[in-house]
């Protein structure tokens, strides 16, 4: 019996072979069996031929999960496309990382995953965090007069540099550049605006150790060759922090040291790729880590952010965030499945304005009901904003109630939605011996009267 050889063939394929720019393994029809969600990356492999069966000589698309592997047939020509497109984009040896769901079935010897849903994993870093809530404190030395910001720092889409894959780091949208991880415990990074790729942590140094190329912030052009750190330290303690310090010119001065410290799994102190400034310049401006994130949990919090918490602006108004979720189905049998993951889609409710934000680089179409339901009837939806947008939309909110946010695109197999609960600004609760809350008939019209306003049903201002 033929074993599958789950590696790259498309380097070693030769004129034995006929490739397509699609796989031959094609969808089938009538399959039955398990659900089944598992991730992993995507491989060329030989055709899955049984014993005395004839065998085309062309490629199929293998998920490879490190327990065992499974050839995978597409539900929908999107899902086949998809995979087809993302398997001839490949321009080196880093196969797709990618979390499928299906069916599980089995034909002849082989497994087979009937895919259903597929989304492309962001490239994760096993030795660091892969989101940071970073505080930028403004006018830092002026007495009183600080503005403090939070700006999430988040790894995202993958991208190739030098034929060696990264994964994007963006700051709320914007690349600051790209990471990745060797293999014992060191990160590398190429900043933003260079494709020189610097050592960014080294998680496995010892007290000692000199460790040249290191990027510590800053532009590019300050530090074309990064700089030399001295490990000073490590602590004992669960994470590890590791001091070391650098030899820097201060103007035409005499260098003295910079000191810095790495949280292990965390990194610099102000920042993943540390803070945009010059090292040694005079600054108003600081930066710290508040709070880390991997796989949507936090794993650290800094003394700072027990103090002003994991996100903090000066001069914002409180923004919740609107939970996301997959729905696969529609009708009676649909199914609300996984969390969104926020680095992808985030929808946020300030004081009177949804804004919704995609980081995938997709065009998404919204459509946002309001839900009335009562005691004797089902929920009835009516539509009050439907368009499509790329990056970002802000839909201003008008009446008080339930409301029902759906999201689409026309190569998902699935939808995503939130539901979330309005009250206007300026309605508020307010003791009824202050001021009691009446209905009244004016011009025909059943309204509110709450004080010296006067509302709609649906609380919207009219006087």
């Amino acid at each position: 019996m033929r074993k599958i050889i789950f590696t790259m063939l498309l380097a070693i394929i030769g004129s034995a072979w006929t490739i397509s720019n699609a796989s031959c393994l094609h969808s089938e029809s009538d399959v039955t069996g398990t659900e089944i969600t598992v991730s992993g990356g995507l491989y060329w492999a030989a055709y899955p031929c049984e014993d005395e069966e004839p065998c085309p000589t062309c490629l199929v698309i293998v998920l490879e999960t490190g327990a065992k592997g499974y050839y995978l047939t597409a539900a929908f020509d999107s899902i086949e496309t998809k995979l087809d497109n993302l398997m001839n984009d490949l321009t080196c040896d880093c196969p797709p990382q990618v979390t499928v769901r299906g069916t599980l079935y089995t034909r002849g010897s082989n497994e087979y995953i009937h895919v259903w849903y597929m989304e492309v994993n962001p490239l994760r870093l096993p030795s660091l965090c892969d989101t940071w809530n970073v505080m930028v404190v403004e006018n830092a030395t002026c007495g009183d007069c600080e503005e403090y910001h939070t700006y999430r720092h988040y790894l995202t889409t993958d991208t190739i540099i030098g034929e060696r894959r990264y994964g994007k780091l963006l700051v709320e949208g914007k690349y600051e550049g790209a990471l990745r991880e060797g293999d014992n415990k060191n990160i590398y990074c190429v900043p933003a605006g260079t494709t020189h790729e610097y050592l960014l942590y080294d998680f496995n140094a010892k007290v000692g150790d000199k460790l040249e190329n290191v990027w510590l912030g800053g532009s590019p052009v300050d530090s074309p060759d990064g700089y030399v750190l001295t490990v000073d330290s490590v602590s004992e303690t669960t994470p590890r922090v590791y001091s070391l310090h650098a030899e820097i010119r201060y103007g035409d001065e005499e260098t003295r040291p910079w000191h810095v410290w790495w949280v292990e799994g965390v990194g610099l102190s102000d920042g993943p790729i540390g803070a945009k400034r010059c090292l040694g310049c005079a600054d108003s401006r600081g930066y710290a880590v508040l709070c880390a994130y991997k796989d949507r949990k936090q794993v650290y919090t800094s003394e700072i952010a027990e103090e002003f918490g994991c996100y903090y602006d000066s001069n914002a108004q409180p923004v919740d965030t609107v939970p996301l979720y997959t729905k696969v189905g529609d009708g009676p049998g649909s199914s609300t499945v996984d969390p969104v993951d926020p680095n992808e889609i985030v929808a946020t409710l300030k004081v009177d304005n949804l804004t919704i934000r995609e980081y995938i680089n997709e065009e998404i179409s919204y459509s946002l009901s309001k839900v009335s339901a009562s005691n004797q009837a089902p929920a009835r939806r009516q539509v009050m904003h439907s368009d499509s947008f790329r990056e970002s939309v802000t839909i201003p909110l008008v009446e008080g109630g339930t409301y029902e946010l759906e999201l689409t695109n026309p190569e998902w197999n699935y939808s995503i939605v939130g539901t979330f609960k309005y009250m206007p600004t300026g309605v508020e609760d307010t003791p009824a011996t202050v001021a009691p809350v009446q209905k009244v008939l004016i011009n025909g019209r059943l309204l509110i009267k709450h004080g010296n306003k006067v509302y709609t049903l649906t609380g919207v201002q009219v006087e």
